[in-house]
């Protein structure tokens, strides 16, 4: 017998991972107070911080999301969802064992599909879909491995429903983030274009599928589709389906719908495909639906002036041969090419004194200077930084990687990567990147800090003690100093020792008196060793230090909430949301606040209102769980009226 110390949540004894992601990992368990040992899945959810303000928040979606989970497994294809839990790391997640063979084996191993044996799949497995989007759950991870043949029912079962992960990993960023989940390179094949975009759309689902019937029918590798990362995609998809014998036209074209690069082009419902399908059951001539189109390129080719440079080596033997004419047509050049860097230099000047008062001068000023210099790291890290500035996300990071490769030896260059990674949570490339910069100068400080953070957040809180301490020994400015210290002080609190956590909030505080955070962290410190009055204290110095700053107020409503206090929490939720009326999680409490307190007009309202917000900053999780607290609530309205008649 195993150890009840050993067993997940009191009853699950892990037998071996079946998979390993960025969030957690996938276990293959037994459930020991089953009669039976039933096998099961285990799905770990590590906490992406250890914030408890923004853990309670995951929590509380992780547990909503679970119910979905429950609902849509009730369908025969899809794994019941039998059980969840958490501790102080994790979320877990139990769900019905699938034994079978999976899709990608079978597809590794079996000859190219006939027409038939396509529209019989897409019959098999679009009434799962359909199920699913009843019910507003998105796949968005669909591909071969996720299909199984269940061994004793012989029918396909769709795993890993409802997007969980995500709502991990997301919620914790409150910028949209351009990064791409990390997919391995097969995997990134039934990803539709706008899920590059971190756009995930019940179409994406109908690609994924899609992608997945174009490479049974050609027998060809994943890494072998069309990218839908390619401009070429829907040329490329419509010359393979052309190229595929013995397929029908009407199949050919329902299959270029659900893989169209433009999602409002795509099936936006799996029961249309399946009505398409009906209608090419009854008659292969008949489908008037279905309208062949040109192929339409997805986005404008990139110019020969962004690709990357090569550079050219001469070969050894070519020295002797050019000699000394060679070499003096060399220095010539040389000569030659010195007033374009002059010019280069003076153009990189010019933009660096125009960037406060005028963007755009400034822009144009750095990319002269690249047309005249392309091979110059500073001009490159200069407008990096401007297009950070100005928004461009993707082009701040392209220009900065350029600058790493031209100049290895600047620790600069990577720590502002590092910086851009990290706000849009790429944290292990961030920590990468933060460690590059300590390699090439082991006494850059900020870098320690920030290392840390980025530590933090991914949840090695003793690895960012160990920054932190790194930081405050070298740093002589009493600012950093107390950003290491107010920092160190979050993750000491993290890891339970709340009075190291005190004596380095109250550090802080003596070097900067007048910084809000501080009071902020020590108020946050305070609630979790449930001095809760001491709390309070802190969140009133911050306001008073900064009163038009939302998050003490938010942060002060959660206190009163655990004092009970729930009219002077609902008074701090509104004056987050007065200050910034896209405070999503202040709307979303205040939501539930109202309607633990009877006001479920106002309750639907801010409900509906974080929904919008969750949507606009790319959250589909966080989103998708507004609109099932709102489904919630609107069924529970009749009742509701009923008692108070």
């Amino acid at each position: 017998m195993s150890s009840t110390q050993n067993l997940l949540g009191g009853r699950y004894q892990p037998i071996h991972p079946l998979n390993t992601h960025v969030a957690g990992q996938t276990l293959l368990a037994n459930d020991i107070q089953d009669l039976d040992h039933t096998q099961c899945v285990v799905r770990q959810l590590r906490f992406p911080t250890r914030n408890p303000m923004t853990r309670q928040f995951i929590l509380g979606l992780l547990k909503k999301k679970v119910q979905v989970l429950k609902e849509i497994g009730q369908h025969p294809q899809i794994p019941a969802t039998t059980a969840a839990f958490n501790d102080d790391q994790s979320f877990y997640i139990v769900q019905e064992f699938i034994p079978g063979r999976s899709l990608r084996d079978e597809l590794a191993s079996a000859q190219p599909w006939s027409a038939a044996d396509a529209r019989a799949f897409l019959r098999a497995v679009l009434p799962v879909l359909a199920h699913a989007q009843q019910h507003g759950v998105v796949h968005g991870n669909l591909k071969p491995s996720k299909l199984i043949r269940h061994q004793a029912a012989d029918q396909l079962v769709v795993l890993d429903f409802g997007g969980i992960k995500s709502v991990s990993q997301n919620i914790a960023y409150k910028k949209k983030s351009f990064v791409p989940v990390p997919q391995s390179a097969p995997a990134q094949a039934y990803l539709a274009p706008e899920q590059w975009r971190r756009q995930t759309r019940f179409c994406s689902d109908h690609y994924a599928l899609g992608m997945m019937v174009i490479q049974a029918l050609t027998g060809l590798p994943p890494e072998a589709l069309p990218s839908a990362q390619e401009p070429t995609l829907q040329t490329d998809i419509v010359a393979l389906l052309t190229a595929i014998p013995d397929l029908d036209a009407p199949t050919s074209l329902l299959l270029t719908r659900m893989v169209h690069p433009n999602p409002e082009q795509r099936y936006q419902a799996a029961p249309d495909i399946l009505a398409d399908l009906d209608q090419l059951q009854s008659s292969q001539s008949a489908f008037p639906e279905l309208v062949t189109q040109a192929p339409v390129p997805l986005s404008i080719s990139p110019s020969d002036d962004s690709r990357p440079m090569r550079t050219q080596k001469w070969p050894w033997g070519l020295i002797s041969i050019v000699g000394l004419a060679g070499l003096a047509g060399v220095t010539g050049l040389l000569a030659l090419r010195l007033p374009q860097r002059v010019l280069a230099g003076q153009q990189l000047q010019t933009g660096q004194a125009l960037e406060a008062d005028d963007p755009e001068a400034a822009l144009a000023r750095y990319n002269r200077a690249l047309e005249l210099q392309p091979l110059y790291p500073e001009a490159l890290a200069e407008r990096g930084q401007l297009h950070l500035t100005m928004g461009d996300t993707e082009a701040a990071l392209a220009d900065l990687t350029e600058a790493i490769a031209l100049a290895p030896e600047q620790s600069t260059y990577p720590y502002d990567r590092a910086n851009i990674r990290l706000s849009v949570g790429d944290i292990q490339g961030a920590i990468n990147d933060y460690t590059q910069a300590l390699q090439q100068d082991a006494q850059f400080v900020k870098a320690y800090v920030n290392r840390g953070s980025a530590r933090a957040e991914w949840g090695d809180d003793q690895g960012a003690i160990e920054d932190y301490t790194q930081a405050i020994e070298l740093a002589s400015g009493t600012e950093i100093q107390a950003a290491a210290h107010l920092n160190r002080c979050l993750s000491y609190s993290n890891l339970g020792n709340q009075s190291a956590a005190l004596d380095d909030c109250a550090a802080a505080i003596n070097l900067r008196p007048s910084h809000a955070l501080a009071y902020q962290n020590r108020g946050l410190v305070r609630r979790r060793s449930m001095d809760y009055q001491g709390s309070l204290q802190d969140y009133n110095i911050a306001i008073q230090i900064e009163p038009n700053s939302p998050d003490p107020y938010y942060n002060r409503g959660l206190t009163r909430q655990s004092l009970n206090d729930l009219t002077g929490a609902m008074a701090d939720f509104s004056q987050a949301i007065a200050l910034d009326p896209n405070y999503v999680f202040a709307m979303y409490d205040r939501g539930l606040l109202q309607a633990e307190l009877g006001n479920y007009a106002a309750a639907l309202a801010d409900l509906r209102q974080a929904s919008q917000l969750c949507l606009d900053l790319g959250r589909t999780g966080c989103y998708d769980d507004a609109q099932y607290q709102i489904t919630r609530l609107q069924a529970a309205l009749p009742v509701a009226k009923s008692e108070s008649n």
